[in-house]
């Protein structure tokens, strides 16, 4: 197989943004090496190609939206309170983007990075390695971070995303995916007919900035279980002090990490799994990361569109975000998103489609 390359645009400051195609097996994903972004991901069901990923047409779209529609995140994903946290006693202030927080790294995270891309086709799969130098303080943050993700498309209808990296100094660091899933197609546009099981026995709950307070609480007999399949409407407008801080779902599982999957040479755990209203698709995602984000798009708007001039209406599209809690560095019981100087990052999150 190969990988297309074809040209998608220029930024605000003329950088040339590609998009590279891989395809395999009746998916096809479509990476910008603008903000390592999934552009598309196309997939043949009995009842055509769906495009099950939200996104823009235009680079300009792109910079200018700040719903980081298929993108790469980091430093740090998710939110950190007021922008602080501290490293061996020594204080760091980042930059305020969310209301008196830090969201997904700052005013210019990950998501605005133009990428080196490398190209590699094997017998059983494409992929697109892809590379960025984050240089000491970007956005507050130190140590000068060298970070990798490896787009993997494999024959069997499924991709994998392997994030790497290393900073000459302790620091902080937590990479994620921010791709919309919309498995109609966003035909129909909302998600709250799409049914979602978690492996996950418990969350991490918000304070009115949603920022975790520090409590692991169980799911059970709340509108937060998903450990038996429901749509995701279901009980989205319970009454429920979470879902009012939220205006729905956005929130931190915690993943039970018990039902394995076995992925070239590495263990990772089955996380969630999601179902188009018509059961014509499927979608399984599995991680070797702590937390999954679940959030039904409670804030996009109907004045920005998605591809194809279709309106990215409210709860239109579902993130299954897998990474380390939000606001960890602040909370010292949950698991660790410390990356020492000289240690190497390394993990896994997989994503497969079932289609009838």
């Amino acid at each position: 197989m190969s990988i297309e390359k074809i040209t998608f645009g220029k930024t605000k400051e003329t950088d040339e943004v590609l998009e590279y195609l891989l395809k395999r097996n009746g998916v096809t994903l479509g990476i910008l090496n603008y903000g390592a972004t999934i552009h598309k991901c196309l997939v043949e069901t009995s009842k055509g190609v769906r495009d099950v990923i939200g996104g823009y047409d235009t680079v300009k779209e792109y910079e200018d939206n700040d719903g980081y529609q298929g993108a790469l995140i980091g430093r740090v994903g998710n939110r950190i309170c007021r922008g602080k946290f501290s490293i061996d006693g020594v204080d760091y202030t980042l930059a305020i983007n969310n209301g008196e927080n830090s969201l997904h790294g700052g005013l210019k995270g990950f998501d605005k990075y133009i990428w080196t891309v490398t190209e590699n086709s094997e017998a059983d799969c494409d992929k697109l390695i892809m590379t960025i130098t984050s240089p000491h303080m970007d956005q507050g943050y130190p140590g000068k971070l060298k970070v990798t993700v490896t787009y993997t498309l494999n024959d069997d209808k499924s991709f994998s995303i392997g994030y790497e990296a290393e900073s000459d100094r302790k620091t902080v660091l937590n990479l994620t995916n921010h791709s919309y899933f919309n498995l109609t197609g966003f035909e129909e546009l909302n998600v709250l007919d799409h049914k979602l099981k978690l492996y996950c026995s418990n969350f991490t709950p918000v304070d009115h900035t949603l920022i975790p307070t520090g409590e692991i609480r169980p799911v059970k007999g709340t509108a937060f279980d998903f450990t038996e399949e429901k749509t995701v409407g279901r009980d989205i407008e319970a009454k429920d002090l979470q879902l009012e801080y939220a205006g729905g779902y956005d929130h931190n599982y915690v993943i039970d990490r018990t039902q394995e999957v076995s992925y070239r040479n590495t263990t990772l755990f089955k996380t969630a799994a999601l179902t188009s209203p018509d059961d014509v698709l499927s979608l399984e995602v599995a991680t070797d990361q702590p937390g999954v984000q679940v959030y039904c798009g409670n804030f996009l708007h109907d004045d920005i569109v998605f591809k194809g001039s279709k309106p990215q209406r409210r709860r239109s599209a579902i993130c299954l975000e897998t990474q380390h809690y939000p606001d960890t560095p602040n909370h010292p019981q949950f698991p660790s998103a410390y990356l020492d100087k000289g240690e190497r990052f390394k993990t896994t999150t997989l994503f497969k489609f079932t289609s009838r």
